[in-house]
């Protein structure tokens, strides 16, 4: 018999020294990716779900997954603190090509549902489940004592969101009977991206007259919060007679007094 090492034993032997060359437990494993399970949670299963990580400012995964209840994704990811953004919107043409959701001039937003989270990939187990919100609220107008031959228009600054969750910055404007709902009474109902200032107006032009009115100013004033989880609707009443404006939501009711006198 011969005691060489037979050839298929040593190929064997190499290739397993060969994964034990890569982390092992004694090693410091700091640099070794790990796997995070992506869960869809609320209103994320079985849509086309746009998720994106970053690690102190760099992208470490962004594509789309859709998943039904049952089902995960893994990705292999750094061990180091991890931001998540996900969204979806039935207006995928809404989506560029890097994944920013961009509202084109004109159009009121549909609707888009958000998650963000932060996770500790140096934990042993990190997992993130995507439970999306709502990032629109709809607002809609009253206006009395102006006159019926009245037009609106509604102007921000922030025209969607990016693909990492921030405001994406841009002209947003919308007119009534255009954009939006408008019934024959003049209220107007206006979908709009979460804002992150004050600067939402409204133009009203009545019997030749433009007046502007600090929208985002007035619910700020109110107590309406764009930072929440998931945002309300809100109906803001402008009433020319008696200078006031009412802003309220289900939950609440915020009266203001304004000047239209200039």
């Amino acid at each position: 018999m011969s005691s060489s090492f037979p050839p298929k034993a040593f190929l064997a032997l190499f290739l397993i020294v060969l994964l034990l060359a890569g982390c092992t437990v004694k090693e410091d494993r700091s640099e070794c990716p790990m796997p995070l399970r992506v869960v869809p949670g609320l209103r994320a299963t079985d849509v086309p779900v746009r998720y994106h990580l970053e690690s102190e400012e760099e992208t470490v995964w962004s594509d789309v997954f859709m998943c039904d209840a049952d089902s995960a994704v893994s990705i292999e990811v750094p061990r180091r603190l991890l931001e998540s953004f996900a969204s979806y919107s039935a207006k995928e043409d809404y989506y560029d090509e890097s994944g920013n959701f961009l509202i084109p001039s004109g159009h009121e937003c549909p609707e888009i549902w958000t998650h963000s989270a932060m996770l500790d990939a140096t934990a042993p187990v990190v997992s993130d489940t995507v439970d999306l919100y709502r990032s629109r609220a709809c607002i809609t107008f009253v206006v009395s004592g102006a006159g019926k031959a009245r037009t609106m228009a509604l102007l921000g600054k922030v025209r969607g969101v990016t693909n990492d969750g921030n405001p994406a910055l841009g002209e947003f404007h919308c007119l009534a009977g255009e954009a939006g709902r408008k019934d024959n009474s003049g209220r107007w109902t206006v979908g709009v991206p979460r804002q992150y200032d004050d600067s939402l107006s409204l133009e009203i032009e009545s019997s030749g007259v433009l007046r502007l009115f600090p929208v985002g100013r007035f619910l700020d004033d109110s107590g309406y919060d764009w930072t929440a989880r998931s945002l309300e609707d809100v109906t803001i009443e402008i009433d020319y007679s008696d200078y006031h404006v009412r802003v309220r939501t289900e939950a609440w009711e915020h009266t203001l007094s304004f000047d239209i006198r200039f």
